[in-house]
Parts: structure tokens; sequence; C-alpha cells
């Protein structure tokens, strides 16, 4: 009873942050302060209105009064506002910055760093920040503009009075993320007038505070495998060219409706949402009656891109733990993605309701590295693990979900593309830095953290979490630890070294001695039935 007693303060505790998080809200929960989304903002795609009212960045409505989806060709384009301090920050920014905890001398210091930081969280908006070492550059930028491009207003950002959405203008801004930009050029055509796609655009002027101006600026910088498709290690589709070939191969034909039938919803993730789902013809006894149903928006080209990638990586991973992918079709304007249906809950989800003991842990992190072994020795990094991406069967199976940020490592060695999740990021994504599969064991290493002390660390702010793991790290200290055996200190220790290349290999950390305290199977089926239990009564809002 006492167990089932904590889970329901705890879930009342994290109410409001569930809330804030379902309305794509950004929180402090530290303060309690929550900055709302401006998507709502928006008069038409990419636009803001005089008044700095503005309509969704869904697209223009229709006949029906819907909201018609954004083509490719129709994504808003960022307006890219140049600052050199912290004074240059629109106004919400410094005052979440002040809220989120961050020290001023850390800020200061690492200026360039929280522009990146926070250019990622805003990456779904549509003002874009470019740090500028000097600010004598501003006024040089001034001068270079005035007589050519009169629109231009050159003014005090920290003195704005709308409330723009921010973004980064990389390709990939739905999936989280994007390389910084170094070129304060307009670009200009060989007449010395303005170049097609450069819309500049004014600003409000008020006195004070160090000068900005803006531009929008089309030309994006996209990620190493943005011009395929997955098949298979070092195997891929042509993209856009051979879209239609690599549909075919990898989409099941027929009508999903006929076969899947959904039952409850389960999860709404930055790629799609996830159902239970029954099966409603199993054709022999292996066929599984509940599935898990992932719907994904396929309608823009960048859509149709990831969905079929990330579709292939499912495809192709096969391994004990490894969400086994079942069947996928495309059904109008989605595709479905059928997998097999793990009633346990999320590592999240067993974290927030049960205290993991170090012989728990070990199991559970030997599992988890026992697939990224499996991705590593084929050249496929996640680029997105974290607790809630673990998932658990009712059997004690730990499973590896989501492949939506993946990626084949056979051509490149690494990548410079900010994508994951704030909490779990390692320091050299956060920088934009080239990355590797030593990323993936960061992440692991910050799970295995937040086993042993039941939260995140810096969970009170993903600004302070991210600016805190790119200027210092992951500390943890000897003796803030005491509790923890000398194994399962150096195992983390080996996790999150700040330089990548100092990292463990998964490998590596399979031979480490702490995972040789792992408990049996039986122990942790003890947990499993009231955590599914707790997992029902939240699917039925009783907490």
């Amino acid at each position: 009873m006492k167990f089932f007693s904590n889970i329901f303060k705890k879930n009342k505790d994290r109410q409001h942050l569930d809330d804030a998080d379902a309305n794509d809200e950004l929180v402090d929960s530290e303060q309690k302060v929550i900055v709302p989304s401006r998507k709502s903002k928006r008069n038409s795609v990419g636009s803001i209105s005089p008044t700095g009212s503005s309509s969704p960045r869904s697209g223009k409505k229709n006949n029906d009064g819907n909201c018609e989806p954004l083509t490719e060709e129709e994504d808003p384009v960022p307006t890219i506002i140049c600052i050199s301090n912290l004074k240059g920050l629109q106004k919400y920014d410094r005052k979440w910055l002040t809220q989120s905890g961050i020290k001023d001398e850390v800020i200061n210091d690492n200026f360039p760093i929280v522009v990146h930081v926070l250019n990622f969280l805003r990456r779904k908006d549509f003002i874009y920040y470019k740090y500028v070492e000097q600010p004598e550059q501003i006024a040089q930028l001034k001068e270079m503009v005035k007589d050519q491009v009169p629109s231009v207003v050159v003014t005090s950002s920290a003195s704005s009075q709308n409330s723009p959405n921010y973004s980064s203008s990389d390709e990939e801004d739905e999936a989280g993320g994007g390389r910084a930009k170094n070129n304060l050029s307009i670009p200009r055509n060989a007449a010395g007038s303005q170049s097609p796609g450069v819309i500049v655009t004014s600003a409000n002027t008020n006195s004070g505070g160090p000068s900005s101006f803006s531009f929008i600026y089309t030309e994006n910088t996209r990620r190493i495998d943005s011009g395929r498709i997955f098949m298979s290690p070092g195997v891929f589709f042509k993209f856009p060219e051979e879209l239609e070939t690599a549909t075919e191969r990898i989409l099941n034909e027929g009508n999903p409706k006929e076969q899947y039938k959904n039952l409850d919803f389960e999860a709404r993730g930055g790629f799609g949402s996830v159902y239970a789902a029954k099966n409603k013809n199993p054709h022999c006894a292996n066929d599984k009656q509940m599935v898990a149903l992932k719907k994904m928006p396929h309608r823009t080209l960048k859509q149709k891109r990831m969905n079929l990638t990330e579709i292939s990586f499912m495809k192709y991973c096969r391994h004990p733990n490894i969400a086994d992918f079942i069947c996928s079709y495309q059904r109008n304007d989605e595709l479905w993605m059928i997998m097999e249906f793990l009633e346990g809950g999320t590592l999240s989800d067993a974290i927030h309701n049960f205290t993991f003991c170090e012989s728990k842990i070990a199991y559970v992190a030997r599992e988890i590295l026992r697939g990224i072994h499996y991705l590593h020795a084929n050249n496929i990094c996640h680029r997105d693990l974290k607790s809630s991406n673990i998932m658990i069967s009712l059997k004690g199976d730990i499973k590896i979900i989501d492949f939506g940020l993946a990626i084949d490592f056979s051509i490149e060695k690494e990548d410079i593309h900010m994508c994951g999740s704030p909490y779990w990021m390692p320091p050299e994504q956060i920088h934009g830095r080239p990355h590797s599969f030593s990323a993936d064991i960061w992440s692991f290493g910050v799970c295995v953290v937040e086993m042993l002390k039941r939260r995140l660390p810096n969970h009170n702010s993903r600004l302070k979490s991210m600016v805190t793991t790119a200027t210092e790290g992951l500390v943890l200290s000897r003796e803030e630890h005491a509790e923890w055996s000398d194994e399962v200190y150096d195992f983390v220790h080996r996790c999150i070294q700040f330089d990548p290349q100092q990292r463990a290999t998964a490998e590596q950390l399979l031979e480490h001695p702490f995972l040789t305290k792992a408990c049996d199977l039986k122990d942790i089926k003890e947990i499993l039935p009231a955590l599914f239990m707790s997992n029902t009564l939240s699917k039925q809002g009783l907490f």
C-alpha cells in the first residue's frame, strides 16, 4: 500500500509538468514558471502581424475551416537576429535564463553556447539568434546594408515587445536540432541586388541596448543523411530521386484498418502518436493479439524521408533488446508502423515508481548495453537514448525503441547535427562539434544516473541542464554519493567523460565488474505487476 500511495503522490506532483509538456510549452519547474509556446501567434505561415498576433504553423485554412498541412515549400524560413551579448536577447528569453538559475558569470563567460542552446530549444519557432563576437561588427553590417536594403531597421532586439516564435533554420527543426551558422552576409547576385529568397524584414526601434538587425535567410544546413533513405548499413535509396521505389520496398500493401483496431492512446512523441491496438485477424498462433501502433504524419518530403528511414532501421534491427518491428502501411496522409506491444511501460515510469537497488540497475544497464552494442557493431547510432525510449515487458525484457533520429555511420563516421533530448544530450552535440557512437554512451550514462538518483541531473530546467552539460559536464563527486559502490561509480564515470574519445565503448562496458552484480530475471519480475498496475491506473485517469 505504501508503494501505491507513493505512486499517487508522485504523479500528482508531476501533473502540471505533464500538462505543460503536452501543450508543447517550456517549463522551469523549480520556479513554476511556464513560458508558453508562441505557435498560435502567426497570421499566416512565417509572417508576423503588425500587432504581434499570429496564427498557428499548421498552414492556411481550407473551405471547411480546418488547417491544411504545410508542404515542403511552405515551411517558413527563420528571421536571423544578430546579437553580441545578453542584452540582445528578447526579453522573455532573458527572463527564462534568469529563472533557470544559471549564474550570471556562467552565462557571460559562455554566451555563444547559451545562444546555441536557446536556438535548439526554440527550434520550432522562426527566429534564430546569430552570435556576433564583436559589437562593432553589427555597426559594420548596418553600414553594409543601409544603402542597398533600405527596409532594414537596425534596432535593439532587447526592447522588442512582440512575442515571435523561435527556431533554428536547420532542415530538421522538427527532428530536434540544427547546426550553428557563421555566415553574416546577406547574399547578393552579380548585379549587387538582393538574391532571390532573401526577404528583409523590419523590427521595432527603441533606444537603449546593443544594436542588431534581422532578415529572413533561406539557406539551410543539412544533416549528412538528408539525401538518402536507409535500407541496411551502407545501403540506401537516394532521396528524393528514389522515394517512390523506397516506398514500395519498405511499406506493406493493404488497408491497416482491416487488420488493426485502435484501443487506447499510449503516448505522443516528436514524430507521431502511439496507440495500443488489437490485431483483428491473427493468422497464426505467433501473431500478436495486442500490438503497438505508431501513427506518423506523412505529408511533406521531410516527413516521408524520416518516416521511411525510421521504419527501415526498425525493420533491419533484429535483437532481443530492440523492440520487434511487425509491419508498416500508408493510410491516407499518415504512415502506420506496427510493433510489439510492451505492456510493462517505460524505464522512466519504473524510475518514478520504484527504487532500484544496484543489482537491478546492473541488470537493466546490461540489457540496454547489449542493444547498444548490437547497433554500434552494425554502424548504427541511436542518438535519442533516454529512459522514456527504454521499454520493459511483463516478462522482464528490456528493449530500445524510437529510431526517429538514428543514423548509419557506415560511410561517414561522424555528424555535426544537434539532435536528441535536452537532458540526455552529450556536450559535443551541444557545442555543435562532430559526434559519433560515443554520444549514445553519454546518454546511456545519464539513464544510469537517473536510476541511481531517481531523478535527472538538473531536472528543474532543461535550459540549465544543457548549459551545465556544455560548460561543466556531468560532475558526480564521490563524497556526495558515498552510498554508491566503487563499481557503480567507476561504471558511470566511464560513461560520462566530457571528452567523447575518453568514454568507454559498449563492448568495454559489458566487461565492467559492475555488471556482475546483475540480479536474476525473477528479481526484476517482482516489480513488474506493480508497474503495470500503476500504468493502468494512470491511463484510466485515476492519478
